[in-house]
């Protein structure tokens, strides 16, 4: 055994027995899957003063469930008020399973309606995921019906890659032992035993402190499809706290523009995310959905249309499993010849010979340029329906979506004869007219579009 491998397994027995309270947690293994089937897809937002959700803004932006963050009763007034379920923050820097914690968490449960979930410590590191557990593993037993999950480090930023594989030493708490992002994944969900796989990735540094084409290359995809596999290896569902703040000086990050948040928010759902939440809503920092005065910042009106699409797709989406995601390679023009754009880490490239999905024979890009790239994700239903979902990924520090938008050609298999699209605007599906096999779906900046084949019976829509 490596050297490695035995300092991790010593650290790994000494945890496995602070755990073994986990062996009394008989909670059924699809818990999580079930219950984001049986609740609408969530959308909410990380909140910590009562004075942002004085009024009605949060429900008005079309987010559905409040995330307090702090044990604050007004935010959870608000809640009620607002009529919305809420899901409260148990922070890992100051709580362990002590009767004051539990006495608070069942004075949050009796005192406010609609408790619906509880994230337990926010990016625990491995030395801390046994507290985590205990925590969990108590909810869990005392409230069955509530949701119960942790929010995972992103690829931390002094991760390196080597050898084709992220080591993120200061996960481990322990720097002289290399310890993998997939190995964090893999001891998070199996010793935490959350219902969800929840992490954060904030794509959009602010420049000039560092680049965020750079991130998004070097790390987004990568980070993205680290979590995707380690929940369905898991067999559970995975969400996404996705970047909607500005910071300045160390950390930076830009408020997204309307084709960021676009990308950010179809890519999930492409790689099969079920629940999404924005970080933040009140500010943070500089800003987030709202300005420091608690009035709307320019992203919020964003936030209100794409919060209306996401939602549209989310009824099919919840009830859908991820079976590939590939990156949809453009060209840019390089000394008067067109190339292959650069293809971010951790992606598969889509080309006709990989045939990921029989009914997807050919893709093509009618525009070009460095941006000019797409990503399409594939699924299948409970009854062996086939569905894709291609996004354009052309987006910029200062891009509206119509600044982006990019035709797609996609030749189909002479199998399929009939299509439709869930419609982003209406939720409603849509027969697509095809032209000899062919399918051309003009798409904003950032922006996907979900498509069965066979029939227009998406699963999970309001009867």
């Amino acid at each position: 055994m490596s050297h490695r491998r035995q300092m991790r397994t010593a650290w790994l027995l000494v945890i496995s027995v602070a755990v073994s309270f986990a062996a009394a947690d008989e909670r059924a293994a699809h818990f999580g899957k079930q219950w984001v089937r049986s609740h609408p897809f969530t959308l909410m937002a990380l909140t910590q003063r009562p004075e942002a959700v004085l009024d009605d803004k949060y429900r008005e932006a079309g987010l559905n469930t409040m995330l307090a963050w702090k044990p604050r009763d007004g935010l959870f007034e608000a809640a009620v008020r607002q009529g919305l379920p809420w899901h409260f923050n148990v922070n890992k820097r100051n709580e362990r399973l002590t009767d004051e914690l539990k006495a608070q968490i069942d004075g949050l449960m009796t005192r406010f309606e609609g408790g619906a979930g509880f994230l337990v410590f926010d990016e625990p590191k491995l030395l801390e995921m046994a507290r985590a557990g205990e925590v969990a593993a108590w909810i869990k037993a005392t409230y069955p019906d509530v949701l119960v999950y942790s929010d995972a480090y992103p690829i931390a930023g002094g991760a390196k890659l080597c050898g084709g594989e992220w080591l993120a030493s200061g996960l481990y708490d322990e720097p002289s032992v290399p310890y993998s992002y997939d190995d964090y994944l893999a001891d998070f969900t199996r010793l935490i035993r959350p219902d969800i796989l929840m992490f954060d990735i904030y794509p959009f540094p602010q420049p000039p402190e560092a680049d965020p084409e750079e991130y998004l290359a070097g790390k987004y995809f990568a980070a993205m499809s680290a979590i995707r596999k380690a929940a369905l290896k898991a067999g559970i569902p995975y969400w996404v706290f996705v970047q909607a703040y500005e910071k300045e000086g160390g950390g930076g990050r830009r408020l997204p523009s309307e084709s960021d948040l676009r990308t950010q928010m179809f890519t999930s759902l492409a790689y099969g995310f079920t629940g999404m939440a924005y970080f933040t809503y009140d500010a943070a920092f500089m800003r987030g959905l709202l300005e420091q005065d608690f009035s709307p910042s320019r992203l919020y009106a964003t936030a209100q249309q794409v919060n209306a699409e996401v939602l549209n797709l989310g009824q099919a989406l919840r009830f859908l499993t991820s079976t590939d995601v590939r990156y949809i390679v453009g060209k840019h023009d390089e000394g008067g010849e067109l190339v292959d754009n650069p293809v971010p880490e951790g992606l598969g490239i889509y080309h006709e010979r990989s045939r990921v999905a029989k009914e997807v024979t050919g893709i093509a890009l009618s525009e070009t340029g460095i941006k000019r790239n797409g990503l399409i994700g594939f699924f299948q239903d409970d009854a062996g329906g086939s569905y894709f979902m291609p996004v354009n990924m052309c987006q910029g520090q200062d891009a509206s979506a119509a600044d982006c938008t990019t035709t797609f050609t996609l030749s189909l298999a002479p199998s399929v004869t009939d299509l439709y699209r869930l419609s982003r605007e209406t939720g409603q599906p849509e027969k697509v007219d095809l032209q000899d096999g062919t399918l051309t779906v003009t798409l904003p900046g950032g922006t996907g579009d979900l498509f069965k084949t066979g029939d227009g019976r998406f699963p999970g829509l309001e009867p």
